[in-house]
């Protein structure tokens, strides 16, 4: 009914949207907890979160759509407000990615889970700083926003391996970058604490690991800024090819490239 006399990115309807999110995070987390004083909480399934999330799309979509057209809108502040969208249909996403690792999932359920999933991630949607939903995932972003992407109330969790896992497993990109030359790799590095395991899932996704942002930086670097160690997370050297040695050598040296190496290969040496 919102949706028919609200206009797109609503903050009444954001407000639903969230509420919903809320709402089966804690069912999720209160799950696995013993009922205190005969009181039960109800499991949540697929079938519970699926429609709230198909409108959390349905939403964006209708954003988008707004950016397209040639109106006079705020066009950073119509950005702010689908990235708020964006952010609960990860929220939703995450929840979702956490009941593919309940015992009772089974083979139907896990098909359902990764084809609405899968019609988030080939949206292939741009907010602000041109951030993709991946982008957001790993970020800091989605950790402000009244608890997004937290798998429930109160984890200390910056962001949801799982969810990061199955968007990578659907094809979203691990190499994609921002407006400031940031990969989600970069973003994640930024946290502190740094999840250790996010960190593995977009390298064992073809992350790398010594890509430079538009700064120079690497991810090493950014965790170094938050005093951690990027050895205590993997062995760097498992993650470095001999491609990315050689981009380095040229890039560190300034060894001329052009019409010497294949032109497929500028753009390797140019973001080492």
């Amino acid at each position: 009914m919102q949706r028919c006399v609200l206009p797109p990115l609503s903050p009444f309807t954001q407000s639903s949207l969230y509420s919903f999110a809320e709402l089966f995070s804690y069912m999720l987390s209160e799950r696995a907890r013993p009922p205190v004083r005969g009181r039960i909480v109800p499991p949540v399934t697929f079938e519970d979160i699926a429609p709230v999330f198909r409108k959390a799309l349905s939403e964006i979509n209708r954003g988008v759509d707004l950016l397209e057209m040639k109106s006079s809108i705020d066009r950073e502040q119509t950005l702010t407000t689908l990235q708020r969208v964006l952010v609960i249909s990860l929220h939703l996403a995450a929840l979702m990615a956490r009941l593919l690792e309940e015992p009772e999932c089974d083979e139907t359920v896990s098909r359902k889970i990764h084809e609405a999933v899968y019609s988030l991630v080939k949206l292939d949607i741009k907010v602000r700083q041109g951030r993709s939903a991946l982008h957001i995932a790993c970020s800091e972003e989605g950790t402000r926003a009244r608890g997004a992407l937290l798998p429930s109330p109160g984890d200390a969790q910056p962001c949801c391996r799982a969810l990061v896992a199955l968007m990578l497993t659907l094809g979203a990109k691990p190499d994609a970058r921002d407006a400031a030359g940031n990969t989600p790799l970069h973003l994640v590095c930024k946290l502190n604490p740094c999840p250790a395991d996010v960190v593995r899932e977009l390298l064992s996704h073809g992350a790398h690991i010594d890509t430079v942002n538009y700064d120079g930086e690497t991810p090493e670097e950014l965790l170094k800024a938050n005093q951690q160690s990027l050895t205590a997370i993997v062995n760097p050297l498992r993650y470095t090819s001999l491609k990315c040695l050689a981009a380095r050598t040229v890039k560190n040296y300034r060894l001329p490239y052009r019409h010497i190496v294949p032109q497929c290969l500028h753009s390797t040496i140019i973001t080492h």
